[in-house]
């Protein structure tokens, strides 16, 4: 498989250059940093495990080649498409990063989303079964930058505690800015 390839900005046309349709009596410019295109190149993760897989080919880097023949036994290939053997042997789709990312804003805020924690989020997506390399550090993020399923209220009041009596059944509930240990025994 080839490396992933995206492009971040759209390139511009310079102030010194000049088409059929403009004005051609500007002085020349020269060119500023905002006219630049920059090309991110991804490297897939999978190839890897997909070349040693399918054609025994190990990379070039020693401690790589070590790496993807110790954790190769959890993947194998079908239907042209990578796998992970999960250690209940569930079959896993193995995902690229950007993929996954949208996965998990689905699961975490999208029409079912319940705006769970980020280990709850990695469940949720491990039983969906898709795996990518980094998800436990895509959940830490996703999570930490989250505003909440709530919206601000007037006071500035973003989380809410809640506490059901278990015989009578009474509910009780306080508004807080912030979650801390402090809120949690005021509201006890």
């Amino acid at each position: 498989m080839e490396p992933t390839v995206k492009k971040k900005a759209e390139p511009k046309l310079a102030p010194n250059d000049k088409t059929d349709g403009e004005d051609k009596d500007r002085p020349d410019q020269s060119i500023s940093p905002d006219n630049r295109t920059v090309t991110v190149i991804i490297e897939d993760w999978r190839t890897p495990f997909i070349k040693f897989l399918t054609e025994e080919e190990l990379p070039a880097k020693k401690a790589e080649a070590e790496r993807v023949k110790r954790q190769s036994y959890c993947y194998l290939m079908s239907d042209g498409e990578l796998l992970r053997r999960s250690a209940s042997s569930i079959l896993m789709h193995s995902v690229l990063p950007d993929e996954g990312k949208k996965i998990l804003q689905s699961v975490h805020s999208g029409l079912c989303g319940n705006h769970a924690s980020a280990k709850m989020l990695v469940r949720k997506i491990y039983r969906q079964c898709f795996f990518w390399l980094i998800a436990v550090t895509d959940r830490q993020e996703l999570v930490r930058r989250c505003e909440g399923p709530f919206k601000w209220a007037p006071r500035g009041f973003t989380h809410l505690f809640v506490a059901i009596d278990k015989f009578t059944k009474w509910i009780e509930a306080k508004p807080v800015a912030t979650i801390d240990s402090a809120h949690a025994k005021d509201f006890i």
